[in-house]
C-alpha cells in the first residue's frame, strides 16, 4: 500500500534537508524513501518567502519585457508551480515550528551556549508548560546550527589514603588567633596536566599565608614558601 504524505510534512522534511540533514538519515527516522525526499527537495527547495532562488530571475526577465510564458518555458517551470511560489504562505505547523526554534535559540543564547538539548527541553517544559521532547529540541538545535559548549568533565587523579580521617580540631574554637590550616587542591592546567597546590591559610584573617605548586608526579609539596 502506497503511503501518501501531507504537503506540510513534505515541506518540513525539505526544511530539515536544507538545514543539513541527509535524506537517508531522514528516511530512517520518518519513513519516506531517500529518493522521495530528494524529489521533494527538487520541488519545494526554491519555495522561499522572499523568492531568493528563482523568483528574482523571473522578475528580472519580466521587467525586461519578456512574457511570463516564455520565461517559465525557458526555465522549464510549470505555471502552476510559479503560482504556488508567489502565493506561498507558511502553514500553521511551520509557524509553530519556527516559534519553537526561536524559543530554543533564545534559551541557548541567554545561557551563553552552555545548555544542551536536554536542559533546554526541560526549561521549555517548566517555563512554557509545553509537552516537548528532548529529541525534538535536539532537532531544532540542529536546524539552527546550535551545539552546547559544555566541555567534557575530566576525572581528577586518584590518591590512596590508608589513614583514618583526622578530627576537626578547630570547629569548636572560639579564638582562632595563632591557628593555621593547610590544604592540598588539584588543579588542571590548560595543557590538560594536573598539579597539586598546597597552601597554608589563616582562618582568623581569612587569607592565604603561603602556597606551593607541584606537578602531579612530584610529591615534594612540603616546606611551603611564602608567595
Amino acid at each position: 500500500m502506497v503511503t501518501r504524505y501531507e504537503e506540510d510534512f513534505k515541506k518540513s522534511i525539505v526544511e530539515m534537508v536544507k538545514a543539513g540533514r541527509r535524506p537517508d538519515e531522514l528516511s530512517k527516522e520518518y519513513g519516506p524513501s531517500a529518493d522521495s525526499i530528494r524529489n521533494w527537495v527538487k520541488k519545494y527547495a526554491p519555495v522561499e518567502v522572499n523568492g531568493s532562488v528563482v523568483l528574482p530571475i523571473i522578475h528580472k526577465n519580466l521587467v525586461q519585457g519578456h512574457r511570463i510564458t516564455r520565461v517559465l518555458s525557458a526555465l522549464k517551470i510549470p505555471m502552476s508551480t510559479y503560482s504556488d511560489w508567489i502565493h506561498w504562505e507558511p502553514s500553521a505547523q511551520e509557524i509553530q515550528h519556527n516559534k519553537l526554534r526561536i524559543a530554543v535559540e533564545s534559551i541557548y543564547t541567554a545561557n551563553k551556549g552552555i545548555y544542551g538539548y536536554r536542559r533546554i527541553a526541560k526549561t521549555m517544559r517548566d517555563l512554557f508548560k509545553l509537552a516537548i521532547s528532548d529529541r525534538f529540541v535536539w532537532q531544532l538545535m540542529s536546524e539552527a546550527g546550535l551545539k552546547s559548549r559544555m566541555q567534557k568533565r575530566y576525572n581528577k587523579p586518584t590518591t590512596v589514603n590508608d589513614k583514618d580521617q583526622m578530627p576537626n580540631l578547630i570547629i569548636n574554637l572560639d579564638d582562632l588567633s595563632g591557628v593555621i590550616t593547610t590544604d592540598i587542591t588539584y588543579i588542571q592546567l590548560t595543557d590538560k596536566t594536573w598539579v597539586y597546590m598546597a597552601s597554608a591559610y589563616d582562618p582568623e584573617d581569612r587569607k592565604v599565608l603561603s602556597y606551593r605548586i607541584r606537578r602531579y608526579d612530584d610529591s615534594s609539596t612540603s616546606n611551603l614558601s611564602n608567595r
